[in-house]
């Protein structure tokens, strides 16, 4: 599922393999829960050892906190420079 918005990119770092998806959108954009599930579907298919990174423009709404609270891997979020680790 590289490719197809779910995945942007894939990168492997002293054996550390990651998947990266990057969001570009502005303040008023409120599918953000949304591209969250489709982004962690994808890592689903991936091995477990893949971490994942999702990086996006603008701040969590109430509806995308509670979606990133359910979810049942590592993630790391990137909002704005602020970097949550969850």
């Amino acid at each position: 599922m590289i490719g197809n918005s779910e995945i942007d990119l894939t990168e492997c770092y002293n054996e550390i393999f990651f998947a990266i998806q990057v969001k570009f959108r502005t303040d008023h954009h409120f599918e953000q829960a949304e591209d969250i599930k489709k982004f962690d579907k994808a890592l689903e298919l991936q091995p477990k050892e893949v971490v994942g990174f999702f990086i996006t423009t603008i701040e969590f709404s109430e509806e995308t906190k509670k979606a990133v609270l359910k979810l049942k891997e590592k993630y790391f979020f990137i909002i704005r420079k602020i970097l949550l680790v969850l």
